[in-house]
């Protein structure tokens, strides 16, 4: 309709909407659809709706978080993750130099990810347990220097060497709790560590 000034007014309508308050061991699985009435719009793939004609679209966010205990390290040459794989190990269970907690590991940053961690040459270990209904999920890991992960005591993506920024995938299986363990480590430059659960 025109209005009074001319302008064309439109309206949207709340198809629904799912407010969440924050929590740190229920997934969380929001999605909100909007409809738009109005002018003629373009889509961002390019598909056209005339005026006045309903456009829907639609925003989906799935989280399962997780009761994340980060305990940081600093490694030197007679400790390296790769060339000395069975003195990193035992200093990951010495006195770390910071001991955070958090629902989700996302880290990506070209200084220091932590207050009191050095920018290069830092690891950490991080331990952590969820609850997920049953279904088929995706473990996905975007990582950079290198990283282990294991589920319920197995390990299931060892992507230890080296590399720069990678997404690694797994499937796993819900139903009931899992524990999560991850190691990682930085060397120089970027470092990256983001942990994600995704339903398939």
């Amino acid at each position: 309709q025109m209005g009074e000034y001319g302008f064309s007014s439109w309206t949207l309508h709340m198809a629904s909407i799912i407010v969440v308050a924050p929590a740190t061991t229920a997934p969380v699985d929001v999605t909100v659809t909007l409809e738009y009435r109005g002018g003629a719009i373009v889509s961002p793939r390019g598909a056209r709706t005339p005026a006045g004609k309903p456009y829907t679209f639609s925003y989906s966010r799935f989280f399962v978080p997780i009761d994340w205990t980060i305990k940081f390290f600093e490694y030197g040459t007679d400790t390296d993750p790769v060339k000395q794989p069975a003195k990193f190990a035992k200093l990951l269970t010495g006195t770390p130099l910071k001991t955070a907690t958090a629902n989700r590991l996302a880290y990506i940053s070209g200084r220091a990810i932590e207050d009191g961690v050095p920018r290069d040459r830092f690891a950490f270990v991080a331990a952590g347990a969820t609850k997920l209904a049953p279904g088929d999920y995706t473990l996905q890991v975007i990582s950079d220097d290198g990283v282990r992960v294991w589920m319920d005591g197995a390990m299931v993506l060892d992507e230890w060497t080296p590399h720069e920024s990678k997404v690694s995938r797994v499937s796993i299986r819900g139903g009931g709790e899992r524990r999560f363990k991850v190691e990682y480590y930085d060397v120089t430059g970027f470092a990256e560590l983001r942990f994600d659960i995704q339903r398939k």
